[in-house]
């Protein structure tokens, strides 16, 4: 059967999806030409992807755990408190489940930027870990990268739950029609404007 928009709000569905819109890019392209450039570079990634799986399954049952520093787990304490506040404000209750589960992904993508890091910085070396590793600690550059990522999955985040609340036409939220027309102006708005841009454009809007 098909899925309604409104079943991302009801059975949890979209709280497990990261959001990115791609705004179309009009440019014919041609699509005779033969890139065999590509082809090898698609190779090389391959085999440097199935050599990092190769270490990864080396480790077997072996545990590794990883691990914030203080700082950084204060910061990310910090950063959602403000984006749950935030997105509640604009959105009211039914937008705080995505925010939760965005955490979750901002964990395991802090994870993966790390394994990464290390799999980069260990190369030619056959094994991920020294025998007496047990931790693998987030950098701060790999926290503050992940941070970034993030900054820009919750705004797309926030647009596409407003888009899915309004097509719906389901009480997805507690959002009231004020909070929801400033989201409407807002994603209304070009990259650059001026407050007389704002006004005309909110009149068009009704």
């Amino acid at each position: 059967p098909t899925r309604r928009s409104s079943d991302l709000f009801e059975d949890g569905l979209g709280t497990r999806f990261l959001f990115y819109q791609l705004a179309p890019h009009v440019e014919w392209k041609d699509q005779l030409n033969d890139d065999d450039q590509l082809d090898y570079l698609f190779y090389e990634l391959g085999t440097q992807t199935l050599d990092f799986y190769h270490q990864l399954a080396d480790l077997k049952n072996r545990r590794i755990k990883f691990i914030l520093t203080p700082e950084q787990q204060q910061r990310f304490n910090n950063f959602f408190q403000e984006v749950q506040l935030q997105e509640f404000e604009t959105h009211g209750d039914g937008i705080l489940s995505f925010v939760k589960r965005l955490g979750l992904s901002a964990f395991r993508l802090a994870m993966v930027l790390s394994l990464l890091r290390r799999h980069s910085d260990r190369k030619g070396i056959m094994h991920l870990f020294t025998d007496s590793e047990q931790t693998l600690v987030c950098s701060d550059l790999d926290f503050k990268i992940m941070l970034t990522i993030m900054e820009t999955l919750i705004a797309h985040t926030s647009t596409m739950f407003a888009e899915i609340s309004t097509n719906s036409g389901q009480s997805a939220t507690n959002i009231s029609s004020t909070n929801n027309m400033e989201v409407v102006l807002f994603n209304a708005l070009p990259d650059e404007f001026k407050y007389d841009d704002v006004k005309r454009i909110a009149t068009n809007l009704g």
